[in-house]
């Protein structure tokens, strides 16, 4: 039987690096480490191991760094323009347009 890791999802979260002790953090930290199972593995897990394992999975994927550029600014500020602008606009979505 594969045994996984636990990885402790809201208490070992970092700081935001946008923060000097979060960056100091971030850097002085070993890279995290996540190795995937092979699909006759993953495939012999019971369910609450999955279901373990899955998370794991998630936690480890959303402590990925986006580091702010002023090109991730840049595209962040004009998603947010979008959204605001777009909030109460109606359109025709392929999805809910009937056909006659």
């Amino acid at each position: 039987m594969t045994e996984i890791a636990a990885v402790g999802q809201l208490e070992d979260r970092r700081q935001p690096t946008t923060t000097l002790e979060g960056w100091r953090r971030f850097v002085d930290a070993d890279p995290p480490e996540f190795t995937l199972l092979a699909d006759d593995e993953w495939a012999s897990l019971g369910e609450d191991e999955r279901t373990a394992y899955n998370e794991a999975r998630v936690a480890h994927h959303s402590e990925l760094v986006v580091v702010t550029t002023s090109a991730i600014e840049a595209i962040t500020h004009q998603g947010r323009l979008l959204a605001i602008m777009g909030r109460f606009q109606r359109i025709a979505h392929p999805c809910t347009v009937s056909r006659r």
